[in-house]
């Protein structure tokens, strides 16, 4: 099975760097990363995320009979029982991975956004660059914030092309993503005024993309 992540990488990129934090003593590496017990493979690291209405913490006993290979928590006892890595912010910790993640990549990184046809797009351009090279992308249309680091964090540093796609539905949003994303290409599929919601027209939608 496939490394992608080492302790040493996990522990460096998580600032998790005291010893006495670190209980991954017989855990090798991550395959791949997972913040949701249900679609967890075998070899994944599992990290407690915590959402609006959830607690990943509550789903680390899952995720282990499922197979993960570790788990990333704020839980000493958790991080003890199972040889987790214990940190201060799980949510913290998966945008810290996501970087470490981008920034150890050295191919050409594509990000794409627009009010339509974005997910298409991005099928399209994936599949044309596989003809030039291993290409990563973005997996359906997770394109916020969230998604955006499951994607950075997945992605194997050895690989030619990174497709990503962005979504925002505020203004502020996008600075945040493409600070993450640090696309070395960007793409802007069209502007209308689909997701108008929280913009006054168009024009401060096409501004915020």
């Amino acid at each position: 099975m496939r490394t992608l992540w080492t302790k040493k990488d996990l522990i460096e990129a998580t600032n998790a760097i005291d010893p006495s934090l670190n209980f991954m003593n017989k855990i090798i590496g991550a395959s791949g990363i997972s913040i949701d017990d249900r679609t967890i493979k075998p070899g994944d690291l599992f990290i407690a995320f915590k959402g609006n209405k959830f607690d990943g913490h509550d789903f680390v006993t899952s995720a282990i009979s499922k197979g993960a290979g570790g788990i990333i928590v704020s839980d000493l006892k958790l991080a003890q029982k199972y040889n987790g890595l214990l940190v201060n912010d799980t949510n913290k910790a998966l945008l810290n991975i996501a970087k470490f993640g981008r920034n150890r990549f050295k191919g050409t990184t594509i990000a794409l956004t627009g009010s339509s046809g974005k997910t298409s797009t991005k099928h399209l351009l994936s599949s044309a660059l596989k003809t030039y090279g291993t290409t990563h992308s973005t997996q359906g249309n997770n394109n916020n914030i969230i998604g955006l680091a499951l994607t950075l964090s997945r992605l194997n540093p050895d690989y030619k092309y990174c497709v990503l796609e962005l979504g925002i539905n505020n203004i502020g949003e996008m600075e945040e993503l493409t600070k993450l994303a640090l696309p070395d290409i960007a793409l802007i599929t069209n502007v209308t005024n689909s997701h108008i919601q929280n913009f006054k027209n168009e024009k401060e939608i096409a501004s915020a993309k």
